[in-house]
């Protein structure tokens, strides 16, 4: 079985055969990171940012799909408080605000351009910005201002 942090590929045989199944040996790691994650998510500070420095810092070593698992209760939390929000891109008669069509073409227009700009410079992006010495700084200098 070759360990990834909290994820283990499940071992030949099993009914989830190669893919990525929870380590529980490594449940205190990932309890130390839902913490973090907590306290971080809603502070006007980056929480992606603490996640990568504790991880770096106390030598824990996930599977990448370990921060979109992390992070998806903080997205579900948005759903469920703006719920009527959301519901409204469905009401296709609305023909003003972020409703409708006119809420899909703002969320589209609004999208594009990191989709774009991130699939074009991911490599660069993520080589040079998700290291713990640019986190570090960014969050200090963040935190000064």
């Amino acid at each position: 079985m070759k360990t990834q942090g909290v994820f283990v590929q499940a071992p030949a045989g099993a009914c989830f055969e190669g893919m990525p199944v929870i380590d529980v040996s490594s449940a205190p790691a990932a309890a130390v990171m839902g913490v973090v994650e907590g306290f971080t998510e809603y502070l006007p500070v980056s929480s992606t940012g603490h996640l990568i420095l504790t991880q770096k810092w106390l030598g824990f070593v996930f599977h990448e799909s370990f921060e979109v698992v992390i992070q998806t209760g903080a997205v579900l939390a948005v759903l469920v408080e703006y719920w009527r929000r959301f519901l409204r891109l469905v009401d296709f008669r609305a023909r003003t605000g972020f409703a409708g069509w006119n809420g899909w073409l703002w969320l589209i227009l609004t999208t594009l351009p990191a989709v774009v700009f991130g699939g074009l410079f991911h490599s660069a992006i993520k080589e040079r910005l998700f290291n713990p010495c640019t986190i570090a700084v960014a969050l200090g200098t963040g935190g000064m201002l």
